[in-house]
């Protein structure tokens, strides 16, 4: 199943290391881990329904920009650094309803993944246009 959300501002979010042991490694690019912190998922009328943790914020649109989101996975636990958990019913000490979802982008007819994202359910309804539906994929 896919499904669009729009991207929420990602200009105040950081990558940070991921590595405990970060420190006593190279420095060299190849070496280093990163990670992005959770970027806000939005439907239309901007309520934040996901977290999106890309795999290069380079290569990620504007703010505003609608998203594909591949569904792949439940989820009960919002990661450590999700946006969800600027929601008042969303907690990691409590089971919420989540979804992982791959976020794609289509490149001849195949779809190539930026990253993946925590939904919440609630997300299939509320998502913006063209609404859920189910689509053969060939991911590269």
């Amino acid at each position: 199943m896919t499904l669009f959300l729009n991207l929420g501002s990602h200009s105040g979010h950081h990558i940070s290391s991921r590595d405990p042991h970060h420190e006593s490694r190279a420095t060299s690019a190849a070496s280093q881990v990163d990670y992005f912190s959770g970027i806000p998922l939005l439907t239309t009328t901007s309520h934040l329904v996901g977290s999106l943790h890309p795999d290069n914020a380079a290569d990620l649109p504007p703010p505003g920009t609608s998203v594909e989101l591949i569904l792949i996975a439940r989820s009960q636990t919002p990661l450590a650094d999700s946006a969800l958990l600027q929601l008042d019913d969303v907690s990691a000490e409590r089971p919420s309803k989540l979804l992982w979802v791959l976020y794609v982008v289509w490149i001849d007819g195949v779809a190539e993944r930026r990253g993946v994202a925590q939904i919440l359910e609630r997300a299939l309804e509320e998502a913006v246009e063209p609404k859920p539906c189910v689509k053969s994929i060939i991911l590269g």
